[in-house]
């Protein structure tokens, strides 16, 4: 495991597909090998930064993530690409569409690119079975974006609200005082204590 680590934080490409397959695997070994793994790798946060995209299929998704990803990789950062493509009615499979349509950002060492099947859904990655369950917001002003989409996608939303706080949209609103640096501390803390319990 501490092997696989060390050739995802270098950059490997074969150890990011390799740690995605494991991830995305449903077979029990792969879902507690997943689980130390992801344990491991929070150890050593990056610096990147997560854009997400939804649309409907032809709207230009992949267009768009081809131009800006080739203005982002020619001022050599690196670029990760999760696309959620249809699958193969045969073999269940990714058709990789959103690959092949990103063929010149594909070709550069700094791009990785992994299609994802959809394994028949047709509501997008809502109805898929690795979505997390629900969205934790503590700034709701901030993460408008963020509830916007979740909200589109069906992804049920916590959130801490004050009296600043817009509840549009929320599904299970949590009460806050209005001392936003300490109490997002607080719900931090509080977090943190949760998953390492």
């Amino acid at each position: 495991m501490q092997d696989l680590k060390n050739r995802i934080i270098a950059g490997e490409r074969a150890a990011i597909a390799k740690a995605i397959t494991i991830v995305e695997s449903s077979r029990e070994e792969d879902i507690a090998l997943s689980h130390e793994l992801i344990s491991e790798l929070i150890k050593s946060p990056g610096h990147a930064i997560r854009v997400g995209f939804s649309g409907p299929p032809g709207v230009g998704k992949s267009t768009f993530i081809e131009a800006f990803g080739s203005y982002i990789v020619n001022k050599d950062f690196k670029l990760g690409v999760l696309a959620i493509d249809p699958s193969s009615n045969f073999t269940g499979g990714s058709i990789l569409g959103d690959k092949t349509r990103m063929s010149e950002i594909s070709k550069n060492e700094n791009t990785f690119i992994r299609s994802t099947p959809s394994r028949g859904s047709l509501g997008g990655i809502a109805e898929m079975k690795k979505v997390p369950d629900l969205v934790f917001i503590i700034d709701t002003n901030y993460e408008s974006l963020a509830i916007q989409e979740s909200v589109k996608l069906g992804i049920p939303i916590i959130a801490i609200l004050d009296s600043n706080s817009n509840p549009d949209g929320i599904d299970f609103p949590i009460p806050g005082n209005d001392d936003a640096r300490r109490a997002i501390d607080l719900y931090c803390n509080l977090i943190k204590e949760t998953i390492n319990a």
